[in-house]
């Protein structure tokens, strides 16, 4: 992804480019406006009903983490809180990442759960409110992406905060998998170093078949160096259904697979460029890290060592964020440049010779 097609950039050009044809003919684009008006209402709303799950959470014993919407990051490092580019489009629709203590896993989920929905049938009353006694063209928008942001989110479908809030009001099995799931996520969001992670003791809470859980065991084992692990669950993570929901897990797992194999196996070019096919944009590091495998497989050294440079400053800025899994990813990225430092001298020595 070149710096054009960031979210940031893309955010302001498109704001640009709108204005710009607004003011070459007003009459031709006498809506825009309006349009944007919407637009801003609904990232108002998304704001908003994030900034809900966030502050009730906090409220209820839990550690603020990062809040991204549109194209801002809001961090937290330490006691410093950073404001930084969110440069990842998978984030952009907005997401925000809490910790919890075990102690009061329940209570503290179920709220930050509902602080969402919270949020937003409030502010769709308050926005609702104040179309009534003012002019309502202005606030109607706002009212209305409040109120469709609450309906979609309330109602139970798979993946929303109604089905989590009924799984949790239920209790039962379904309950009981919701917390697991939340107790692993919350490991592999932690700050602790993956090697230290409490794996052995989650060993009943861990389900191969769940995207975070796999993510868990493959950093937990890598930085433990035992790497025959590392690629027992890399496999498991292939192996998931190809479907359009599971695509970026795919493009996560190929990575890793590309990774491995080039540190620790036999590396084949044919199927590296088979999995860098299934390899998104989406997650700019591990895209970069990639494409220097494959571009120093196939002895493009200088565009290796590019993608390396830009692979290495994201990883730092990443990093920052002081969330343990990025340690492991500096671990095996060490590994990487180990590898091809020594691979590279070995070439050029016998190309001398």
């Amino acid at each position: 992804m070149s710096s054009v097609t960031k979210p940031s950039v893309v955010t302001l050009l498109t704001v640009l480019l709108s204005i710009a044809l607004w003011m070459w003919n007003t009459q031709t684009f006498n809506y825009m406006p309006s349009i944007w008006l919407f637009i801003f209402a609904w990232f108002v709303a998304v704001t908003l009903h994030e900034l809900g799950h966030v502050l009730v959470g906090i409220g209820h014993k839990m550690a603020f983490i990062s809040f991204t919407i549109g194209p801002v990051t809001i961090s937290k490092d330490g006691k410093r809180v950073r404001i930084e580019e969110n440069r990842s489009w998978m984030f952009y629709g907005g997401v925000a990442v809490l910790n919890f203590s075990e102690e009061y896993c329940h209570k503290s989920l179920f709220w930050m759960t509902i602080g969402g929905p919270l949020f937003s049938i409030v502010f769709t009353c308050i926005f609702g409110g104040l179309s009534l006694i003012t002019d309502g063209s202005y606030f109607l928008p706002f009212c209305i992406m409040n109120g469709v942001i609450f309906l979609a989110t309330i109602i139970p479908s798979k993946g929303s905060d109604g089905a989590h809030l009924l799984a949790f009001l239920k209790g039962g099995d379904e309950a009981k998998q919701k917390l697991d799931r939340a107790m692993v996520e919350k490991e592999l969001m932690s700050r602790e170093e993956p090697k230290n992670w409490k794996v052995e003791q989650m060993k009943h809470q861990l389900d191969p078949t769940h995207v975070p859980h796999l993510m868990l065991l493959i950093y937990y084992y890598a930085h433990k160096e035992e790497y025959k692990q590392t690629q027992l669950y890399i496999e498991k993570g292939l192996q998931l259904p190809p479907t359009k929901e599971m695509k970026y897990a795919l493009s996560f797992f190929y990575n890793m697979e590309v990774l491995h194999q080039f540190l620790f196996g036999k590396p084949s070019l044919d199927e590296m460029k088979n999995a860098i096919s299934h390899v998104l944009k989406i997650d700019l590091y591990s895209y970069y890290r990639t494409k220097a495998i494959v571009s120093y497989m196939e002895q493009k050294f200088d565009e290796a060592d590019e993608y390396m440079r830009k692979a290495d400053k994201l990883l730092q800025r990443h990093a920052r964020s002081g969330l343990g899994f990025w340690v492991a990813e500096q671990h095996l990225f060490g590994l990487l440049q180990e590898k091809m430092a020594n691979e590279d001298v070995l070439f050029h020595t016998n190309h001398i010779l």
